[in-house]
């Protein structure tokens, strides 16, 4: 079971917490993760949200924190979470890696691609777009209702 954990100013605790169990229960069921997920001002640096490994461990992380701008509109904030829950997942999984001082994509160096070029990115736009529509369509309130397992 991953544990959950919310800092912060500017979000909905519930939203957040509903977005993140939602796609950890669905895509990511066997795995014990921690996820911390830092809200807080971003705009100096010029982006809506980060991920990244938080333990010394490099090998298969299972502890993540995801960092995102205070304050957004809800569409774009959902959007956003579901973004850098893909790049969990594709740490989780091995296609995001590192090794050598260097972030791999697929066993590829990531700085090898401009960053709107680089795979995991693309991955990562692509199906935010798609887990954004279909968590918009769900019913309200029913926490029954699972995320499509393809992915």
């Amino acid at each position: 079971m991953s544990s959950i954990f919310t800092y912060g100013y500017g979000f909905s605790k519930n939203l957040c917490e509903d977005i993140t169990s939602r796609f950890l229960n669905t895509y990511l069921p066997r795995h014990n993760l921690v996820v911390n997920i830092i809200h807080r001002g971003m705009k100096r640096e010029g982006v809506y949200g980060w991920c990244d490994i938080s333990t010394e461990r490099m090998s298969r992380p299972r502890k993540f924190m995801i960092e995102l701008q205070s304050n957004m509109p809800r569409d774009l904030y959902i959007s956003t979470l579901f973004h850098e829950l893909v790049h969990v997942k594709q740490w989780v999984e091995g296609s995001l890696s590192f090794r050598a001082g260097k972030v791999l994509y697929n066993k590829e160096p990531i700085s090898q691609w401009d960053y709107d070029e680089q795979p995991h990115e693309i991955e990562a736009h692509s199906k935010e777009k798609e887990l954004f529509e279909i968590y918009c369509n769900m019913p309200v309130g029913d926490l029954s209702t699972k995320l499509p397992i393809a992915l």
